[in-house]
């Protein structure tokens, strides 16, 4: 954050803005501002400015921009303007000290595309809706959050624990149907990957209770192969946290990579309970978990999104036994 001489700003804008303060309050704005929305505007909170449907993506971005964990965001969001109606808005917010913003507001205009087809519509609305209720889910938890801090008896403590857990499983599986839908629309950029330094990634990035109860190793000699770097640390990412939850202590983890007519094996094997053949195709389809949730978290996303990945590399994914028992997964890998 750097100081803004907040009149100079004002007086040089011809596009609507404003300052709020730490409470997300219109504390001062410009003419352009007072225009657009009308005098009363100044003195209004966010939340009785901008669209209800709007305001759950609004305030947790804000409250990502509030905890430093971005230095803005922009939007578009409707907001009520000096007549009473929603206006689009293409809305974009800066932080420019500890305790206040800039929002600049422009009328949105929207972009020409061509027709979608039904399916990419199908698409794209799921994709909108999982992100947009994603963050319904993520400002309920943080205000379940809140209220564990209160002063609170045994039973209504036991029943906000329980809430928030479900919400926080809530956010899982939208991140989750995010991850796919990605998978099914987006293309993928290919490059040389070095094997040893994609590896290492997706060790960085692993839930705390897995990097607890991990011992990975690899080969020493991995190769460059020929992929999406992203989406190839995130299927190694999901092999590992799969073979950890699923074990019932430390759970050993191992890469490996063999040459195989055109392409590569990878092979991510471990030393916990296996797969029974009899369940291995089962397993590898959306939301087909061996478990219940008590007895192993999770949502049984992990194969099929790896499996997923490999697919649209133009690859497969096999599930065996691992040389004196456990798992091993291999994934060819054309290049």
């Amino acid at each position: 954050m750097v100081p803004v001489d907040i009149d100079r700003v004002f007086a040089a804008s011809p596009i609507a803005q404003a300052l709020l303060d730490e409470t997300w309050r219109v504390v001062r704005a410009n003419a352009a501002w007072q225009a657009h929305f009308g005098p009363a505007a100044t003195g209004v909170a966010w939340l009785d400015l901008v669209h209800p449907d709007d305001l759950a993506r609004d305030l947790a971005l804000a409250g990502r921009l509030q905890s430093g964990e971005i230095p803005d965001f922009s939007s578009v969001s409707r907001l009520l303007d000096g007549n009473g109606q929603w206006r689009s808005q293409t809305i974009a917010v800066t932080a420019i000290s500890a305790t206040c913003v800039l929002v600049t507001a422009s009328d949105a205009v929207p972009p020409t595309v061509a027709p979608a087809t039904p399916s990419e519509d199908s698409r794209t609305v799921a994709a909108a809706l999982a992100h947009d209720v994603k963050q319904h889910a993520r400002l309920a938890n943080v205000y379940l959050s809140m209220l564990l801090r209160t002063t609170l008896d045994d039973r209504q403590r036991s029943q906000l624990v329980v809430a928030s857990a479900h919400t926080e499983r809530l956010h899982e599986v939208l991140g989750l149907l995010a991850r796919w839908l990605r998978l099914t629309e987006d293309p993928i950029g290919i490059s040389s990957c070095p094997l040893t330094e994609v590896w290492q990634e997706a060790l960085r990035h692993l839930p705390a209770d897995v990097g607890e109860r991990l011992d990975a190793g690899s080969d020493q000699h991995l190769p460059t192969i020929q992929a999406d770097r992203w989406l190839l640390a995130e299927l190694l990412r999901g092999l590992v946290i799969n073979a950890v939850r699923y074990h019932p202590g430390r759970a050993r983890v191992h890469l490996a990579a063999v040459r195989e007519g055109d392409g590569w094996d990878l092979v991510v094997s471990d030393d916990g309970p296996g797969i029974p053949p009899a369940d291995r195709q089962r397993v590898v389809q959306p939301m087909q978990r061996l478990h219940t949730w008590e007895q192993v978290p999770g949502h049984g996303m992990g194969l099929a999104l790896a499996q997923r990945i490999a697919a649209v590399h133009g690859g497969s994914l096999d599930i065996g036994a691992a040389p004196g028992g456990g798992c091993s997964v291999h994934v060819h890998l054309p290049g």
